[in-house]
Order: structure tokens, then C-alpha cells, then sequence
């Protein structure tokens, strides 16, 4: 018991420092003079309990490095993330930095840079029809960035998310690609391969277009730079950037 108590204090300590206000509950029983048991506080209440600067609430089961938790204490750390709370279980005051301070970066991230993902999507998959879809792949790109960005490899966050978000994309839309790459000029006839409603809707999209410039943005949308594309056309970059800027403003005036 003494050995938790220090475990305590450490970690209040340590949470103090970084801003959180911190509360010792006193939970137990003991018994008075004349001999009476009285119960102290809920039954499994965590040992800490307080906010984190931000105002997250959070509860704090503190266990030595071959503690349990009792099934109540376990209910109780349940029900308090159920309501909103931050809660865990922790040894020592690195697992609560860990607990409650790493996960609050990586939600302030997301939360900091979540019209980045937005503003891939608009850039490059306004006129796709299924954007939605582009938009929850953004979105979980931006999660997974958040979630595993390390300050020590020297790169931005921005950087290094937008990396990730649009990797994510090309990866969906070249999966997409796969179940067709077929021209279907004759609606009717969607040839051998099996067409889901999304590549369907983007091939009508585009059948009134030129040859030329529905292979470009075929191409474009599944997953090509304009790099790659200038190499595939022999056309420069620069071409290609005026080409897909001109396709664009072609699919907006129609649609």
C-alpha cells in the first residue's frame, strides 16, 4: 500500500506539472473508535481524478507494477470512458502521460488539421461522383498521420499528413481502377469486366469528353501524377496541368 501511495503522489506530481488539476479520492473503510465500520467514497472509484488543461475530465486506477484491478475498478474505469471521460489504468507517471497526454496531441492534431483533408479532396476529386467516399479515405488518412506522427523525424505535420492522405487516396482509387478500365461509349455495354456504381457514375461522367482528355483524367483520378502522366503522354507537365485545369472547368460548366 505504501509503495501505490508513492506511485500516487509521482503522478500527480507529474500531471501538475503539465497543466492538469489532480484529486486524491479517498475510497475505502475503516472503522472508528467505538468499534464502527464506515465505507469511504463509490465502490471501485479510481485512486485519481481530475481535468487536463483543456477540460477533458480523466481517472486514474493506480496499480504497482504487479497490482490489479478488482472487477469494480474496472466497471468503474468502464463507465467513466462511456460517459466522456478519459480513464485507465497506470503504474507509474510515464503510462499517465502516456494515457491521457499523447492521445490528446493526436485528437488536437486532427482536429487543427482536418480541413487539410477537405482541401485535397476539393483540389483534386470535386467533380468525382462518389466524393464522399474520397472524403472518409481523407479522413481516416489524417487520423492515421495523427496517430503515428513523431516530432523527431524533423517534417511538418502538414507535410507528412498530406503524404499520407493522399498515398491513401491513390491506393483507393487504383483498387477502385481495378474492377474497370474500360471505355463504355455504349452505356449498354460495359464489356467483360464488372463495373461498381462509383466507376460507373465517373464513366458517364466523362464519355462526352474527347479521347484525349478522358483517358488523361481517367488516368489522373486513379492514382497518376502529373509527373507520370507527362512521362505516359509525352506531353511536359505543365501541359498536363493546363490540360486537367481545362477538363475541370469542361465538367463544372456541364455538371
Amino acid at each position: 500500500m505504501k509503495q501505490e501511495t508513492s506511485i500516487q503522489n509521482s503522478i500527480k506530481i507529474e500531471l501538475s506539472k503539465n497543466g492538469c488539476i489532480v484529486h486524491r479520492a479517498n475510497v475505502g473503510v475503516f472503522f472508528t473508535h467505538d468499534g464502527r465500520m464506515v465505507h469511504l467514497g463509490e465502490e471501485g472509484h479510481s485512486d485519481l481524478y481530475g481535468h487536463r488543461p483543456d477540460g477533458q475530465a480523466f481517472y486514474i486506477e493506480v496499480k504497482t507494477p504487479t497490482g490489479k484491478a478488482t472487477n469494480q475498478q474496472l466497471k468503474f474505469l468502464k463507465a467513466m470512458k462511456n460517459s466522456g471521460a478519459r480513464a485507465g489504468l497506470a503504474r507509474n507517471p510515464e503510462e499517465a502521460i502516456k494515457l491521457f497526454f499523447l492521445r490528446c496531441r493526436m485528437e488536437n492534431l486532427f482536429d487543427k488539421y482536418i480541413n487539410l483533408a477537405y482541401s485535397i479532396v476539393h483540389k483534386k476529386y470535386s467533380y468525382y461522383p462518389e466524393k464522399e467516399d474520397i472524403i472518409q479515405i481523407a479522413l481516416l488518412g489524417l487520423w492515421k498521420a495523427s496517430n503515428s506522427f513523431k516530432p523527431e523525424l524533423n517534417i511538418k505535420f502538414i507535410t507528412y499528413a498530406s503524404n499520407m492522405i493522399r498515398h491513401d487516396i491513390t491506393d483507393y482509387m487504383r483498387s477502385q481502377s481495378k474492377h474497370c478500365y474500360a471505355d463504355i461509349g455504349d452505356e449498354n455495354n460495359f464489356g467483360s469486366c464488372e463495373m461498381d456504381l462509383s466507376n460507373l457514375k465517373f464513366e458517364l461522367l466523362i464519355r462526352n469528353l474527347p479521347d484525349f482528355e478522358k483517358s488523361l483524367i481517367r488516368d489522373y483520378v486513379y492514382g497518376f501524377t502529373q509527373k507520370e502522366l507527362a512521362i505516359k503522354y509525352g506531353i511536359s507537365q505543365t501541359t498536363v496541368s493546363q490540360k486537367l485545369k481545362k477538363i475541370r472547368e469542361k465538367l463544372n460548366s456541364r455538371y
